[in-house]
């Protein structure tokens, strides 16, 4: 008798199925059926957030190298930029701009103020169109400058025709202190006419060594030049010097003529920029012109 094979039954393939369904069979979704309207939440869900983490993660990889890139950059140009002022600066001084008249500091002998700017000091061409005295003899010239911010009895002596200039008709002189606009100067021009031998040779030695006299309440002083130019934190008495005349009042010389000139909001750069500043006689004749401008750098003296 031969046996009948034995079919499997539905019950059994059916239980296979689920078995396979919860294992996950290859190329088989292991989920229930979505109802309508439902969204994918658990594999899906994992797949989208592991997608979003992983992608998340590459975004925040890129963009915070993207910062941190541009924060090396720019800490780079604020260092180039600050190594390019203190070289241009010269590394010895304030960086940046020279400060402004207001924040500067002030000349302890001409009340003046002091910003290191070669432009503010300004620069005098003379030109000496007459320096007879009489019709034989030939007059012994000086400048003598004042500032309106000039304490009072205090002015800056220069030769023009004397000393080492001795016949100079024409020269170029810097002058010790800065102006500002609407500063008033004055410009004597006097003759020595009443100074001993001993006044005059030491008053032309000083000027031959520091280019410049300076004469506060009638006594001459043959001052250091470079701090009378750049005083810093010296006092008044370090600056003047030595006393060379004890009483040189005004007296001694005689008056060549006067003019006044009144600084502009911009001094001209070069001289043959700047208008004539006539020095006249009461009778109005012209023994002197002057030029006066700012150079941009400062002249040797």
């Amino acid at each position: 008798m031969s046996a009948t094979p034995r079919q499997p039954s539905g019950d059994l393939i059916r239980i296979s199925q689920e078995e396979l369904d919860r294992l996950g069979a290859p190329g088989q979704s292991n989920r229930s059926p979505l109802a309508p309207g439902e969204q994918p939440a658990t594999d899906e869900g994992r797949t989208s957030s592991n997608s979003a983490c992983g992608g998340g993660d590459h975004v925040v990889s890129k963009n915070g190298g993207l910062l941190a890139t541009l924060a090396f950059v720019a800490l780079a140009l604020v260092l180039l930029g600050v190594i390019g002022i203190f070289l241009i600066d010269g590394g010895d001084g304030p960086v940046g701009d020279p400060p402004k008249p207001e924040e500067a500091p002030v000349h302890p002998v001409f009340q003046t103020f002091v910003t290191h700017k070669p432009s503010a000091r300004p620069a005098v061409q003379v030109d000496v169109l007459d320096p007879s005295e009489g019709s034989l003899f030939t007059a012994e010239l000086y400048l003598a400058v004042q500032s309106s911010r000039f304490p009072a009895h205090t002015w800056v002596i220069l030769p023009v025709n004397v000393g080492d200039f001795a016949g100079c008709r024409l020269r170029f002189i810097q002058l010790p202190f800065e102006v500002q606009e609407r500063d008033v100067l004055l410009f004597n021009l006097l003759d020595e006419d009443g100074l001993t031998p001993d006044e005059e040779r030491m008053m032309l030695d000083a000027c031959r060594t520091c280019a410049y006299c300076v004469v506060v309440s009638g006594a001459v002083y043959s001052p250091d030049i470079a701090r009378l130019i750049a005083p810093g934190f010296s006092e008044a008495s370090e600056i003047l010097g030595h006393v060379i005349v004890d009483d040189v009042q005004r007296h001694k010389f005689d008056n060549f003529g006067v003019a006044e000139f009144i600084v502009p909001k911009e001094l001209p750069k070069h001289p043959n920029e700047a208008n004539r500043l006539s020095i006249t006689t009461t009778k109005n004749y012209v023994r002197l012109v002057l030029k006066l401008y700012g150079p941009q750098e400062p002249i040797e003296l």
